[in-house]
């Protein structure tokens, strides 16, 4: 879905680039930066999560004074994601991402419309 999203927006900074209004391509320029920093930034705040999480058990796994090898082991797991690290990401900040794509499909419409006339 997230590529979709990244394809129109990109496909809205392309067509506006070619309608005679630079205000519109800037406009679409600088929704498309704010979308990708907003995009990169929800995984990220999944990410920390999972990792704090996976670091306080290999803290906790040195505090009570496990064997090298089975710290080894512990090392050696893959960082799982649940569903609460998902739902970690603040309601507003997915807001603003659905905003963007609004603005970016509005942008497209309107550089199709003023491309058509």
């Amino acid at each position: 879905m997230r590529l979709l999203f990244v394809t129109l927006i990109f496909l809205s900074v392309i067509i506006a680039y070619c309608t005679p209004y630079p205000w519109l391509f800037w406009t679409a320029i600088v929704n498309m930066i704010t979308y990708l920093i907003v995009s990169f930034t929800i995984p990220n705040i999944i990410a920390l999560k999972a990792m704090k999480r996976y670091k306080a058990k290999v803290e906790a796994a040195y505090q009570q004074g496990v064997p090298e090898e089975e710290i080894n082991l512990i090392l050696d797991e893959e960082v799982i994601i649940t569903e609460s690290d998902e739902k970690s990401v603040p309601i507003w900040l997915i807001l603003v991402g659905i905003v963007h794509v609004v603005i970016g499909v509005i942008i497209l419409i309107s550089s199709i419309l003023i491309k058509l006339t």
